[in-house]
């Protein structure tokens, strides 16, 4: 049964304002709802059951990535559109990054930082928790995919055919 005194966010199996995620014994008996993209489709999917797909955001731009924040909110990095839309668990846009390029990977760290990579601008941006934006990493030659790994952000520098590491002192390995 589900435990109605510990809230729990449907979209990413996690409990709110935290980034850890239940254990797989305790998922099993939760009603999870999952998100799909249909990228080029321009919909994201609220997956209830397998026999059952409903559309839970519509009117998507090319999307590269998405992500899950501490409050449930869901991120999604919007190529097409030059944006990256911020949606609450109903699919309610609730926020929007404009600025930052053509948005294509993005992740959360430990602390709640928000990272995106500029697909032509060759870089990779921090939100802070906070709300402040700054150039986090430049140089590449089409940063794609973004990963949050033991401590340190993992960019896939796509045309160059190389994995970038920068470690939370801002050490970079390739």
């Amino acid at each position: 049964m589900f435990d109605s005194e510990r809230p729990y966010c449907a979209v990413s199996g996690r409990v709110p304002n935290t980034h850890k995620p239940y254990s797989l014994n305790r998922m099993h008996r939760i009603f999870c709802t999952c998100l799909l993209l249909a990228s080029f489709s321009g919909l994201a999917f609220a997956v209830p059951s397998p026999s059952t797909l409903q559309p839970l955001i519509t009117g998507l731009g090319i999307c590269g990535a998405i992500s899950i924040d501490a409050q449930c909110h869901i991120w999604i990095s919007e190529w097409a559109n030059r944006r990256v839309g911020i949606y609450d668990q109903n699919g309610k846009q609730i926020g929007m990054l404009t600025g930052i390029g053509d948005p294509s990977g993005n992740v959360f760290d430990d602390k709640g930082n928000f990272y995106v990579s500029a697909y032509s601008l060759g870089r990779v941006y921090q939100i802070s928790s906070h709300g402040e934006s700054r150039i986090y990493a430049d140089g590449f030659q089409v940063p794609a995919g973004l990963a949050w790994i033991d401590g340190g952000l993992s960019i896939c520098n796509r045309d160059a055919g190389e994995l970038v590491r920068i470690e939370w002192n801002g050490t970079q390995t390739v």
